[in-house]
């Protein structure tokens, strides 16, 4: 049985990449719109029924990925 926090993430995953989707048609503005909005939701859903070990492991991880990232990019003159 999947824990039930997985749900929210996979629907915001699934959102994610049919908002970032490479549609060339303005009719296909919409759908990407509406996921936009379906995954910021379900994010904020992943967040609040996750276990506070995850939400820490994650808040760390993203931490020291972006020291990673902009390592290079802020400098003290």
């Amino acid at each position: 049985m999947l824990p039930h926090f997985l749900i929210p993430l996979a629907i915001a995953c699934v959102s994610t990449w049919i908002s970032l989707s490479n549609a060339m048609s303005w009719i296909d503005e919409l759908p990407r719109l509406l996921a936009g909005v379906i995954g910021t939701v379900s994010s904020m859903w992943f967040f609040v029924v996750t276990p506070w070990p995850v939400k820490l492991s994650l808040i760390v991880g993203l931490l020291i990925f972006g020291n990673f990232v902009l390592r290079d990019e802020i400098t003290i003159r």
